[in-house]
């Protein structure tokens, strides 16, 4: 009885000592990468940013499912998702002087159009479409306007056909707005097509900070080819520049840690209350994550640079357009904001890409 008692004090001391090793290794590997980002680059480092990366490698090293890592991170969050997405749309200025470009260009195509119609891919709760439509007031020829507007998560559409209902009351023109709940990359042109108005004589297609859901390239070269179809005068697309959708982990790793933290780093300079700059660093977090934690096959915040998505789109038949015009009174505080060809706007902090807004037609 005593060496049978020995005997399994003994594997649970050393089912102990090798768990303790585990840990030890795990955390010297976590440890490694995260040096290895840090020696990379020429700045300092926001602690937010080694918090975030050292939670996601742990997860990733850990293999935990892609469910678990989910629940895990989206629960206990301090601010709630929705309340941070307004802060991001109201409150952040590179998605803001994004959304002001997009609206000049939207304004400039729409000058002697009667009637146009706008395909807003991703409209989420109406934030943009509704400073757009407000607007279009100005332009005294507009005698109706037609949104479609693409969705996948119901709630918010259902909260943005509210919006689209009570903003009629404030606009010179008549407003139809069509919704649509599903992915961007499943629309359909042909039933796109049916819902234009034959009196439409102008068509503005809008992709804000949605397509990089998009998993695969062929969907993306296959969504553009379902717009070119519908033979847009304008489509605009704001997205991150940077490359999260390399399936080559080590530089996957670098190229978040680089972006991530010029994005941190920025937000401090913000002159926003403690507890905002913390809500954006958490709203950005969350597709850290993804890039760093998940599986291939379950990332969906899939970035990639502005260059890329320009070739994707040319090979869909589109071409560059110059938004030159669209950057009046454009301007932020430690934003470097250049013209870059072919067909996109930069907006970079320290020499370091963040967002791009192109334009195609």
């Amino acid at each position: 009885m005593f060496n049978a008692l020995f005997e399994t004090n003994f594997v649970k001391h050393k089912e102990k000592l090798m768990s303790e090793n585990h840990i030890q290794l795990l955390d010297q590997e976590i440890q490694k990468q995260i040096d290895r980002c840090v020696t990379s680059f020429n700045f300092e480092a926001d602690e937010h940013i080694l918090n975030d990366l050292r939670k996601a490698l742990q997860y990733k090293l850990e293999e935990r499912s892609p469910e678990e890592i989910k629940n895990t991170y989206l629960k206990n969050l301090e601010i709630p998702q929705i309340v941070l997405f307004d802060i991001l749309a109201n409150r952040f200025p590179l998605v803001m002087n994004a959304q002001r470009i997009v609206n000049n260009v939207i304004l400039e195509k729409s000058t002697s159009h009667e009637s146009i119609t706008i395909l807003d891919l991703g409209i989420g709760r109406g934030v943009q479409i509704k400073k757009i439509l407000s607007s279009l007031n100005q332009l005294k020829e507009i005698k109706e306007v037609t949104v479609i507007g693409v969705e996948i998560y119901h709630d918010a559409l259902e909260y943005t056909t509210s919006l689209m209902h009570e903003i009629k009351k404030e606009l010179n023109y008549l407003l139809t707005f069509l919704p649509i709940n599903n992915a961007v990359e499943n629309i359909d042109a042909k039933s796109l097509k049916s819902m234009i108005p034959s009196s439409s004589s102008c068509l503005l297609v809008n992709a804000s900070l949605t397509l990089h859901h998009i998993q695969a390239e062929n969907d993306r070269l296959a969504l553009f080819q379902k717009l070119k179809t519908l033979n847009p005068d304008l489509l605009t697309i704001i997205e991150p520049n940077t490359d999260c959708f390399t399936d080559n982990f080590d530089q996957r790793l670098l190229n978040v840690y680089e972006h991530f933290s010029a994005l941190y780093r920025f937000i401090n300079t913000l002159e926003l209350l403690p507890k905002e700059k913390k809500g954006l660093k958490q709203f950005f977090s969350t597709e850290l994550f993804d890039a760093v934690a998940l599986p291939n096959a379950h990332r969906f915040e899939k970035y990639n640079r502005s260059e890329a998505w320009i070739k994707t789109a040319q090979q869909a038949g589109f071409h560059p357009y110059n938004l030159t015009n669209a950057l009046q009174e454009i301007n932020i505080k430690n934003i470097a904001i250049a013209v870059n060809p072919p067909g996109y706007i930069n907006f970079s902090f320290d020499k370091i890409n963040i967002l791009g807004t192109l334009g195609l037609y």
